[in-house]
């Protein structure tokens, strides 16, 4: 695993992690992609690429 995959990889563990630990308050794609620090718009396909389905809706 290169070093982009490896941060790649991390930053959508601590995606799917927020998730799981703020189910109950349904977070969109825009607080989820402010936690991990990249736009919605790139969060959602790197989720894609990663996870194989989409992360949340809009």
């Amino acid at each position: 695993m290169t070093t982009a995959q490896q941060i790649q990889f991390e930053r959508i563990a601590a995606a799917i992690e927020f998730l799981y630990d703020h189910h109950r308050e349904q977070p969109d794609l825009a607080a989820v992609a402010a936690h991990v620090h990249i736009s919605p718009q790139h969060l959602q396909r790197q989720f894609q690429q990663w996870a194989g389905l989409g992360c949340v809706g809009n």
